[in-house]
Formats: C-alpha cells, sequence, structure tokens
C-alpha cells in the first residue's frame, strides 16, 4: 500500500513538473513571439519620416511632460495640422537632438595649440 501511494505521489509531481515546463515553453515562445514583433515594429518607426507625440518622446527619450512643455514654449520644431494633434519630423528632430555638441578634451587641446601657434607668428 505504502509503495503504490509513493507511487502516485511521484507519478503527479511528475506530471505537474512536465506540465509547468510545457507552461513555460509556451510562455517562452510568446516572449519570443512578443520580442519579435517589438523589434518590428521598431524598425517600421525608423522608416517613418512623421512621428506622433507618442513616437517622438520614445524617439528621444523624453518624458511627455517635457515634451509637452518644450512645444508649449516652442523650443523644440513641431506642427499642428488642425490645431490639436502634435506632429514632428524626424530629420529635424535628429538635429536639435545633435544641437550643443561638447567638444572632447584632444579636440579642446587641439584648438588651444592652433591658437598659441597662431598667435606666434615669425616676424
Amino acid at each position: 500500500m505504502n509503495f503504490i501511494c509513493t507511487r502516485n505521489y511521484i507519478t503527479s509531481v511528475a506530471q505537474r513538473l512536465l506540465s509547468n515546463a510545457k507552461n513555460r515553453m509556451i510562455m517562452s515562445e510568446n516572449t519570443t513571439v512578443e520580442q519579435r514583433l517589438d523589434r518590428i515594429e521598431r524598425l517600421l518607426r525608423g522608416q517613418k519620416t512623421v512621428l506622433n507625440f507618442a513616437e517622438a518622446c520614445e524617439f528621444t527619450g523624453l518624458s511627455k511632460t517635457y515634451m509637452y512643455k518644450l512645444t508649449h514654449q516652442g523650443r523644440i520644431p513641431h506642427f499642428k495640422p488642425h490645431g490639436k494633434n502634435i506632429y514632428f519630423n524626424r530629420e529635424e528632430l535628429e538635429q536639435w537632438l545633435l544641437q550643443n555638441p561638447v567638444r572632447t578634451a584632444e579636440q579642446k587641446e587641439r584648438e588651444a595649440v592652433d591658437y598659441v601657434v597662431g598667435k606666434r607668428r615669425p616676424k
């Protein structure tokens, strides 16, 4: 009797483990499908030239509240064709993001050398 109970217990545990493993496999397959779809969506968004507000926030990495503040203050290029929805040109956003470049220490040193050499002209 004890052997039968132990065998039934082991069988039920094995079935639960197998079921859990199958569920994990299905979940991991769903996850990979979702990851692939996300990747495809990002690639497709990369080809759009006009972005809506949410896409522009994702593209720039800025929060929605900060983006609203920038558009309200006119500090970021945007379009409001019907006075309500906000749209952005991807190229203009890229240019806006790349404004105010910070020079590297090497560039600053090279400029300093060029300046000093330019000031000491032979007579």
